[in-house]
């Protein structure tokens, strides 16, 4: 991996180089510790994905097979930096890439970083609900945030064996079964808008004013049946850079038979989550939406 942080609970990580690794640690322990005599000081931080110990390699002196440092984990636990959990390990993307994640996969209630993983997602609810509309063009109004939210409590999303720190947003949408989008706005994606108005004569979409892009019957009293899924999650690593993705599926029913109208490659973007929930008030560009925040802590809270 050629990224760290240096302390479980962090929400950022940083690009390794020598500059940043030395502004980060100061040289200090428990990120330099004393080598093989004459081999010089090992350097240690915190996988952002799992929070196990990694070493840094290739610090100082490049490596043979690389031009760049980069960090492996550690097998081992690190006094007063981070504790080794083989589970979070073996399931780490950034310790087993270029696989298929067991959809049914979950980690033993009373994970450190499954609860990790469930406090960020309701202390930042609001902003996750942000970066999967963001994600996907479709607005998530709070009665729908609800109907997820029940989703991920009843699978125990938390415990997906895949799911990580970096990937909240998206496993949360991941783990909902298909979900009605009537009523709903479609925003920020004029493809699915297309798709909708060319494959779904029943649908009503207005191009501007009030009810710009809602998804709704032509004539109020039908029903609209139109829903999403979140599927196939993958995660690989081309040119050893962890790259993770799900599809987004926009289908109907007709004569009781699922009808295909839209999909698209849905690729995560770790990057953006940690600067939006990392961004001070101050400086953040939309209000948070504390009404959301504490629907999460109603349904999820207390669970481990």
């Amino acid at each position: 991996m050629d990224v760290y942080k240096t302390k479980v609970g962090q929400t950022t990580h940083t690009k390794i180089t020598v500059t940043n690794f030395e502004r980060d640690t100061l040289k200090e322990a428990p990120y330099y510790q004393a080598g093989k005599p004459g081999k010089g000081s090992l350097h240690f931080a915190v996988c952002p994905a799992c929070e196990n110990p990694i070493q840094i390699l290739g610090l100082y002196k490049k490596l043979a097979h690389t031009p760049d440092p980069y960090a492996k984990h550690y097998s081992k636990s690190v006094t007063y930096l981070a504790e080794y959990d083989h589970e979070s390990y073996e399931f780490c993307p950034y310790s087993n890439p270029d696989r298929n994640p067991d959809r049914d996969g979950r980690r033993t209630p009373g994970s450190k970083i499954a609860i990790s993983i469930l406090n960020l997602l309701i202390n930042h609810f609001d902003q996750v609900i942000y970066m999967i509309e963001e994600s996907t063009g479709i607005k998530i109004g709070n009665a729908f945030a609800e109907r997820m939210l029940n989703s991920y409590r009843d699978h125990q999303g938390h415990l997906y064996k895949a799911a990580t720190l970096l990937n909240i947003p998206w496993i949360f949408a991941y783990m909902a079964n298909a979900k009605s989008i009537t009523r709903q706005r479609v925003h920020n994606n004029p493809a699915l808008l297309k798709a909708l108005r060319e494959h779904l004569p029943e649908a009503q979409i207005d191009a501007e004013g009030g009810q710009k892009g809602v998804l709704r019957p032509k004539n109020d009293k039908d029903f609209l049946n139109i829903n999403v899924s979140y599927i196939h999650h993958t995660i690989t690593s081309p040119d050893n850079v962890i790259t993770e993705t799900m599809k987004m599926v926009v289908f109907t029913q007709r004569k009781k038979v699922n009808v295909e109208l839209y999909e698209q490659v849905i690729t995560f973007d770790p990057y953006h989550f940690l600067a939006l929930i990392n961004v001070s008030e101050d400086r953040a560009y939309r209000p948070r939406k504390n009404e959301l925040v504490a629907m999460a802590q109603k349904i999820l809270g207390g669970k481990s």
